[in-house]
């Protein structure tokens, strides 16, 4: 029997220089608006997506929240030329058939709102529940595919994933349940440029039985 426990509890602040963002429906543009849409994370620079001399994705609220996605890991598994896999202890992220096991995402360089959030001992990026931003604060998701080393450094080998957040004045309170005693919650308050942001959840984990490993040889 295999029984997975996962507890998070994570609090976290995002300061916004702008105050009030006016909701965007992205669905309503045209192929002509799209095109003149802006990025910063191609570059560093603000830049139209016509311009970026490279491949790019902008996955904006409005789509996350049409397909239901809960995490990082369900949004790249439906991105073009990434894949997704899970070992039952982490989630990890693939882009166009490279992903060596054990990497722990280190060859993807994961940003929020262009400051990267890869650990220092790994630098390995977290892209399933244990992710500590909700999704409900994302404004849009950056994807800017192959190498960026030159601009990102050596973690920015297959893809850039820049997370850019909402900003305004705005309240959010959900709880959420599932399978396998599954319970947590998310709160956002965002007033004056102060975004706070506390996310919790509880999985008691999937009980595994293996009847070929169930006899007194195997113990």
């Amino acid at each position: 029997m295999l029984k997975k426990v996962a507890v998070l509890v994570s609090l976290f602040f995002v300061y916004h220089c702008v105050l009030a963002q006016e909701e965007i429906d992205y669905t309503q543009f045209s192929l002509e608006q799209l095109l003149e849409l802006e990025v910063t994370t191609a570059g560093k620079t603000l830049q139209k997506v016509i311009d970026v001399p490279t491949s790019i994705v902008v996955i904006s609220a409005e789509e996350i929240n049409a397909y239901g996605y809960r995490t990082i890991a369900q949004i790249l598994q439906n991105t073009p030329g990434f894949y997704v896999s899970y070992d039952r202890n982490y989630t990890y992220a693939g882009v166009r058939g490279f992903a060596r096991p054990g990497d722990y995402n280190n060859r993807i360089l994961l940003l929020l709102n262009g400051h990267p959030l890869n650990e220092w001992v790994f630098s390995s990026s977290y892209i399933s529940y244990e992710f500590p931003v909700s999704i409900d604060l994302i404004d849009h998701i950056e994807v800017v595919y192959g190498p960026g080393s030159s601009l990102y450094g050596s973690n920015a080998l297959f893809a850039v994933v820049n997370i850019v957040t909402k900003s305004g004045e705005f309240s959010d309170l959900k709880a959420k349940t599932g399978s396998f005693k599954f319970w947590g919650g998310d709160f956002i308050f965002s007033k004056k440029g102060l975004t706070i942001n506390g996310r919790g959840f509880y999985s008691g984990g999937q009980d595994l039985y293996f009847s070929e490993f169930d006899a007194p040889k195997t113990n």
